[in-house]
C-alpha cells in the first residue's frame, strides 16, 4: 500500500513539472511576438514579394522666416526720388499754410481797416462843415481826422502787404474776371485814391487863409468818400 501511494504521488508531481514547462515554453515564445512592431516580419521570416515596405515618417522643420527689425542695417536706407518728393510735399504744405495764415490776417486787419476808414470819412466830413460851411471854424475835429487818416494809411499798408507778399498759390488758372479780380482792382483804385488824399489833405492844411484852400478840400473830401467806396466794395467781393 505504500508503494501504490508512493507511486501515485510521484505521478502526480511528474504531471506537474510537465504542465509547469509547457506553460513556461508558450511564455517565452509570446515575448518576443509582443515586442516586434506592428506590421513586422517575425524574425527570420522571408518578406513576402510584392508587399509594401512601410517607410519612415518624414518631419520636416522648416525655420520661419526672420522678419526685419527696426535697427536693422540692410533696410535703413531711403529711395532719392521718394525723399526729394517727401521734402517738395512738406515745403508745398509749408506754403500752403503760411498763404492761410497770412491771408487770415489780411482779411482780419480788412475789418478794422474799414472801421477806421469810415471813421475818417465821417469825422473828415465833420472837419470840412466845420471849417468851411459853418463860418465860424472851430478846428475841434481836425486833431481827430488826422490821427485817423494816418491810422488807415498805416493799417491800409499793414493789409496789403500780408496779401502782396503771401506765396502764390501752386498751378493757379486764372478764370477771368472773377471776384478776386475785383478785389484786386478795387485795392488797386483805393492805393491811388488814398495817396492822392494824404497829398491834398497836407496841401488843403497848408493853405490856410488862401482862396483855394476849400477846393482843395472839396477834392479831398471826395476822394476820402471813393476810397471809403472802393474798400467797401473789395471787402464785400471775398466776404459776401
Amino acid at each position: 500500500m505504500d508503494r501504490k501511494l508512493f507511486s501515485s504521488r510521484t505521478d502526480r508531481f511528474d504531471h506537474r513539472v510537465a504542465a509547469s514547462g509547457l506553460v513556461l515554453t508558450l511564455l517565452l515564445l509570446a515575448a518576443p511576438a509582443r515586442a516586434a512592431p506592428e506590421g513586422a516580419a517575425p524574425e527570420g521570416a522571408a518578406p513576402e514579394e510584392g508587399a509594401p515596405k512601410a517607410a519612415a515618417p518624414l518631419v520636416l522643420a522648416l525655420a520661419p522666416p526672420e522678419q526685419p527689425g527696426p535697427n536693422d542695417p540692410d533696410l535703413d536706407f531711403d529711395i532719392p526720388a521718394t525723399v526729394a518728393s517727401q521734402q517738395e510735399v512738406s515745403s508745398h504744405n509749408g506754403q500752403l499754410s503760411l498763404r492761410r495764415g497770412m491771408l487770415l490776417g489780411h482779411q482780419a486787419l480788412g475789418f478794422g481797416l474799414l472801421a477806421i476808414d469810415l471813421g475818417a470819412t465821417i469825422v473828415g466830413q465833420l472837419n470840412y462843415n466845420d471849417q468851411f460851411v459853418s463860418g465860424a471854424p472851430t478846428f475841434r475835429y481836425r486833431s481827430a481826422h488826422r490821427n485817423l487818416a494816418w491810422a488807415t494809411v498805416a493799417t491800409f499798408v499793414a493789409t496789403g502787404a500780408l496779401a502782396v507778399f503771401a506765396p502764390s498759390p501752386p498751378h493757379r488758372v486764372s478764370q477771368g474776371f472773377d471776384r478776386v479780380a475785383l478785389h484786386k482792382w478795387c485795392m488797386v483804385g483805393a492805393t491811388a485814391a488814398m495817396a492822392a488824399e494824404a497829398v491834398l489833405g497836407m496841401a488843403t492844411a497848408g493853405r490856410e487863409g488862401q482862396l483855394n484852400q476849400q477846393d482843395l478840400g472839396k477834392v479831398h473830401l471826395a476822394l476820402g468818400y471813393f476810397t471809403f467806396a472802393a474798400l467797401a466794395i473789395g471787402f464785400g467781393a471775398l466776404v459776401f
